[in-house]
Order: structure tokens, then C-alpha cells, then sequence
């Protein structure tokens, strides 16, 4: 009797699809106990947004050390990671040294299979990564991705050039749910023919068809399939579809190597546990099955686009942008759209129809790049009306054709402060906004695990005071956060050595700074003799004299440049001190004219363009009178366009921020003076 081999992707979906918060350390090492006593092929624990999901999260570990940590409980199924060729886990394309240092890192902390793809098929773009791969003495699942314009003769060859490569077995994506039961025993009778080599397939849930597709696949000789007991955002049917597919295979003479009782105790266990907590986005539920024939975008996709229209207030432009990103996947060739490709058509989707004028106005830099052939060969030809805008564009200067070959040591450089591990550098070659975040979490951890004083203690925190609130953290709590440490506002500290200004201890000073800094605390008093200083996380330092406020990057600037000479330091304090208090006499704004002052803030984090394009014209200038409804900026978030139109008449009074500058949530950019 033939046996059907799966592999389970529930780890993986689990950080994906629901929120790691929930992920507590006696419900996870039972799941991973059960997995592994299942009889599974192996587990996919990384793919998709895992990798950057697993780096926020509340029990302070990185994704290598939940990689690590999922090892050490996993003894007998071996775990798989699924990949681009040349982006990894991420949206960017890396070079050799970041893709050569990820499979051994990864391989070192507990993966023993990858499965690599790439989004365009292009074979040249698979060979050095299944390389890499096998150099390492892994096992390689090279990964086709379906397309429905190709016929059975594209898919044999394929399997037969990655067989001939290495790989240990290839498998077929159908990553935008396009593939129809038919089409399954059709494929399959064909590469069955061909090769007794293992070929599995992984199809999408969207259509609801995925069990069908599966069945037909198996019974025509397909060899391995993917699972998972996390269902797909998508579908509203709460049951994974392994159960249905079990029951279905007891009328064939196919197996499974599956132990029925571990099966439905994971079942169990991920409904009570798992189910109530995965993040489904019900919007959207409708379009599969408005038009069965009609293509769809991957999960991801759906989510980041339905997600970022939210945000820039158009959810109501949803159908508009899908529409769209197929129309687009057609003029440039038929790409699927899989990552990082699907990203690029989605935000020059929101280019054609959010920001620009008309279709194709403005290309983005990396639409500029697949269209030049820099990430692939596309599968078919490009539309001429397409190819003769391009040509008034070319590739500007400033685009780069591939990662900086210098990624790593630029990011271990700016990680020396926090952390010198490769796999932080790593993570902060791919996510460095979530990786800093992540490893400041960790240094408080390290340097100040304290609980801070309750809310009815009053007076400031002495040394002593300071000093017994220190606390060990509970590694037991990795994955709980029900005994989440909590940091609040400290005062600190009175210091009798400290007897006037000019016998401040610089060092003492900059101790204090680099605490305030690298802590969650919100503000430290200073106290010597007369003098009192209050640092916060505002930015100000507030002396004695309320109106004598200094900015904390001044005083830190100063401290640092000036630490020869107390007295130096001391004379430049005063003199702020005096500039501040002669600026704090000028009169105040009346307090109707401050009304007229808008603050344009951006609604996301991304980075911000002044211009529609690079070289063009700016869309205001400090000065500029601007109508209710103009553009103002855009700004740019997981490659999708942000336009930001103003609603005020007014005149641009200033801007504050620099052409593509990383912006953070509710930063202030521009600021309006209403007229």
C-alpha cells in the first residue's frame, strides 16, 4: 500500500497567523510533543511572515532562538524552513555572504530541510542557494511555482533540472489558489509518467478547494503534500483540512504515516488554545467565490493590501487596487505573485490608482528593476505600451541592482552597541526596525530587570531604593506573558557628592543619560546642593527654574564633547541655561493664532518622498499656499504608496523632516499655517 507523506505547518502558522502573546511555554511544549509523536514528514516552522512575526513578541527571544528553543523539544521530526532563493524570509533580495550565512545559522540552530522557491521560476536564481544548501549537508526541496498559463511539459522539465541539481524531492505552489481538481490529476498523471522521484504539492485554501485538489494529486501518483491545523484566514471553515482528507484516503489503497490519536489531541488542542486567537480578516471572504474562475492573490498579499489600505483610510478602494494588481501581473509578464514580486505589483498598484494621475505615470523603483530584468527573467513579454514608458525612465543612478555587498559589516557596525551575535546581525540585515527594537527589549532586560515603585509610594528612588527593586527574569516565562515585567516611572537620584554645577561628575552625568536612554524609565531627577535637574523622555531637561529647559541631546552632545573640563561644561550649561530663559520671555502666540498651525502627521511608519518620483519637482515647498485636497508627501510602507493629502487651505510653514527619512507613527512632518 502507498503512503502519502505530509508535512506540517502548523508552527510555522501559529506565529503567522495569531498573535505570539498568546503562545504560552506549557501549551507550546505539548504541541510540540504531539507533533513530533505524530508521524509527520517534517515541520515547516519557518515561511511566509513567520520569521518577522516570531521578532515581535513579548517573551524577549529572537527567531533563532525560538528556532533553537523548538529543537531542543523536537527529537525525531526533522524541521523545514521555506524560502525565497535570493530573499529569504524577507521582501529584499540579498547577496551570497547574507544567503551563505542564513542556511549555515539556520542549520545551526536546528533546520535540517529548505524548501526554495523563487517568485519569477527563473532556474538561474535557484542554483546558488540549493548550492549553499547542500554544501552544508542539508536536504533540499526545490519548490516550483504553479502558473496556469504553463503547460505539463514546463513543470517535467523543471522537476527534472532540480532533480538533476541535488535536490532531495521538488514540490508544486499554488500560492495564488488557481489550481482546480482537474488540473491536479492532470499535472500529476503526467510527472508520474516521467520520474518516480518524490514531487509534493502545496495549494492554497482560498477557493475551498483544497482537499479536492490534494485527493486527485494523491490518487495520480503526487507524492508528499502540506497541512496544517491552523486554517487559512480566508476560509470560514474552522476545521483544518486534515481531518477531511484523512477520511477521504480510507477508500483508496493510499495511506498515511499519521497516528490518529496524536492527531486529534492536537486537534483538540489547537481549538482550545490556537483558534480563538488567529487574526482573521473576514472583509474580503466573498471574492472567491464571486467568480470561481477568476484568479486570486495570495493570503499575504490580501492581508498586507486590506491592512494598508486601513490605515491610509481607501479600504473602500480595495476592489479597485485587486482589479488592479491583476492587470498589472499581466502587462509585466505574468509573474506570480509570490514574494518579494507580489509586494512590487501591489504598490504599483496603489501608484496607478491612489497616487498618480493616470495608469503608469509614475513607476517605482523596484517595478523599474523587475521590469529591467534585475530579480529574473520574466516568464512571458512584457506589453510594448509598458516597455515604451520604461524606456523614458531607464534605471536611475541611485537605484541599486542587488543588496550592497557590504550588508553585513554595515549592520554589524551599527549593532556594535546592542549586539555582536550573527544572528542579530542577521535578523537586522532583514527587519532592523524590529530586530533593535527586539535587542533593546533584551539589554533592559539584562541591565535593569526591575519593577519600578507602585503607584501610591511617593518621593524619589534613593540608590538603595534603586537597587532593591532589581529583579532576576524567569526564563521559564519565554513564552508567557502573564507575569509581564513592568517598568514604571523612578526618580533617581540624590547624590551628597554632588555639592553645586560646576563639581558635576561628567561621567556620573553621562551613567544617568545612557539609563534613561536604554530603560523604560520615564524620568530621572538629579539633585546637587541647589541645583535640581529633571531628565524625561520628552527630550527636555528641566532645571529648578521651570522656563530653564534644555533639549537631552544638547546636554548629552555637550557632555560628551566637553568631558575634559567640568568647568567648560559647566559655563556652556549656564549659557543655554540663559539663552533658554531670555527665549522663554518672548511673548507666547496668542493662543487663537496657534489654532491656525496644523501638524500633518504620518499615519504609519515608513520612509518619506517629497516627490512623486526621483528628479521630479517636489509637491511643496516651505512657503508653498496649498489647497484643501493637494498632496503634500507620500510615504512609503512595505512598498506600497502613501499619499498624504492635505485638508486645509493654508500656507506650508515648515517641514521637518528630509527626503526619504525613516518617519515613525504620528511623527509630525509638515506643519500648515490654516488661512
Amino acid at each position: 500500500m502507498r503512503k502519502i507523506k505530509i508535512t506540517d505547518t502548523t508552527i510555522r502558522d501559529m506565529f503567522q497567523n495569531s498573535n505570539p502573546e498568546i503562545i504560552n511555554i506549557k501549551n507550546f511544549d505539548y504541541i510540540l510533543k504531539l507533533i513530533d509523536e505524530a508521524g509527520f514528514e517534517s515541520l515547516e516552522v519557518w515561511g511566509g511572515a513567520s520569521f518577522e512575526r516570531m521578532l515581535s513578541n513579548n517573551f524577549n527571544k529572537s527567531p533563532w532562538e525560538i528556532l533553537s528553543y523548538i529543537k531542543s523539544k523536537i527529537s525525531v521530526t526533522p524541521l523545514q524552513a521555506s524560502i525565497g532563493a535570493r530573499n529569504l524570509v524577507d521582501f529584499d533580495y540579498y547577496p551570497k555572504d547574507i544567503i551563505r550565512k542564513f542556511i549555515r545559522i539556520s542549520s545551526k540552530n536546528g533546520i535540517s530541510a529548505f524548501s526554495v522557491y523563487d517568485a519569477l521560476n527563473d532556474i538561474e536564481n535557484l542554483k546558488f542557494t540549493i548550492e549553499e544548501v547542500l554544501k552544508n549537508n542539508l536536504k533540499c526541496q526545490g519548490a516550483i511555482i504553479y502558473d496556469s498559463n504553463k503547460k505539463e511539459e514546463f513543470y517535467i522539465e523543471f522537476v527534472a533540472k532540480l532533480q538533476s541539481m541535488g535536490c532531495d524531492s521538488v514540490c508544486i505552489k499554488d500560492t495564488e489558489s488557481i489550481l482546480i481538481p482537474y488540473k491536479s490529476k492532470k499535472l500529476f498523471m503526467n510527472l508520474g509518467k516521467t520520474s518516480e522521484f518524490d514531487v509534493f504539492l502545496n495549494t492554497r485554501n482560498i477557493k475551498g478547494v483544497q482537499v479536492l485538489n490534494y485527493l486527485e494529486a494523491i490518487v495520480n501518483g503526487c507524492s508528499g503534500i502540506n497541512l496544517s491545523f491552523i486554517p487559512s484566514p480566508y476560509c470560514n471553515n474552522s476545521l483544518p483540512t486534515i481531518f477531511p482528507l484523512i477520511l477521504s484516503l480510507k477508500n483508496f489503497e493510499i495511506n498515511h504515516l499519521l497516528n490518529n490519536d496524536k492527531i486529534d489531541e492536537l486537534y483538540d488542542l489547537a481549538k482550545k488554545n490556537i483558534y480563538p486567537h488567529i487574526q482573521k480578516k473576514n472583509t474580503f471572504y466573498i471574492i472567491p467565490f464571486v467568480d470561481m474562475d477568476k484568479n486570486l492573490l495570495p493570503g499575504w498579499l490580501m492581508l498586507m493590501l486590506e491592512n494598508q489600505l486601513e490605515e491610509i483610510g481607501a479600504i473602500d478602494k480595495f476592489d479597485l487596487v485587486f482589479e488592479e494588481i491583476l492587470k498589472i501581473k499581466k502587462e509585466v509578464g505574468n509573474p506570480s505573485l509570490s514574494t518579494p514580486i507580489g509586494q512590487i505589483i501591489g504598490g504599483q498598484a496603489i501608484l496607478n490608482t491612489l497616487i498618480s494621475n493616470k495608469r503608469w505615470e509614475i513607476i517605482s523603483d523596484e517595478m523599474q528593476l523587475l521590469l529591467n530584468g534585475v530579480f529574473g527573467k520574466l516568464p512571458d513579454k512584457i506589453d510594448d505600451n509598458i516597455t515604451d514608458i520604461l524606456k523614458n525612465y531607464g534605471i536611475s543612478e541611485n537605484i541599486q541592482s542587488s543588496k550592497n555587498e557590504h550588508l553585513y559589516e554595515n549592520c554589524k557596525s551599527y549593532l556594535k552597541k546592542y549586539s555582536q551575535d550573527e544572528e542579530h546581525i542577521l535578523s537586522y540585515c532583514f527587519f532592523p526596525d524590529r530586530t533593535l527594537k527586539l535587542l533593546k527589549q533584551k539589554k533592559k532586560l539584562q541591565s535593569n530587570p526591575f519593577t519600578g515603585p507602585g503607584e501610591k509610594e511617593s518621593g524619589d528612588l534613593t540608590r538603595e531604593k534603586f537597587k532593591n527593586t532589581i529583579k532576576p527574569v524567569n526564563e521559564n516565562n519565554l513564552f508567557n506573558n502573564e507575569n509581564e515585567i513592568k517598568y514604571e516611572k523612578a526618580q533617581y537620584c540624590k547624590d551628597n557628592n554632588m555639592t553645586n554645577l560646576n563639581n558635576l561628575d561628567i561621567e556620573k552625568i553621562k551613567e544617568i543619560i545612557e539609563l534613561l536612554e536604554n530603560s523604560n524609565l520615564d524620568e530621572i531627577k538629579i539633585e546637587s546642593g541647589d541645583i535640581k535637574l529633571t531628565l524625561n523622555k520628552s527630550g527636555n531637561i528641566k532645571t529648578q527654574n521651570p522656563a530653564d529647559n534644555l533639549e537631552l541631546d544638547k546636554l548629552k552632545n555637550l557632555l560628551y564633547s566637553m568631558e575634559k573640563s567640568s568647568d567648560l561644561v559647566s559655563e556652556n550649561l549656564t549659557k543655554q541655561s540663559k539663552a533658554t530663559e531670555k527665549n522663554t520671555s518672548i511673548k507666547p502666540e496668542d493662543p487663537s493664532e496657534n489654532k491656525k498651525r496644523i501638524e500633518i502627521k504620518s499615519p504609519i511608519v515608513g520612509v518619506f518622498y517629497t516627490s512623486p518620483a526621483p528628479g521630479e519637482s517636489p509637491f511643496v515647498n516651505v512657503g508653498k499656499r496649498i489647497r484643501k485636497g493637494d498632496t503634500l508627501c507620500i510615504v512609503e510602507a512595505m512598498k506600497l504608496m502613501n499619499k498624504i493629502n492635505s485638508d486645509y487651505d493654508g500656507i506650508v510653514e515648515k517641514i521637518l523632516v528630509s527626503n526619504e527619512e525613516t518617519v515613525e507613527y504620528d511623527q509630525t512632518m509638515m506643519v500648515i499655517n490654516v488661512t
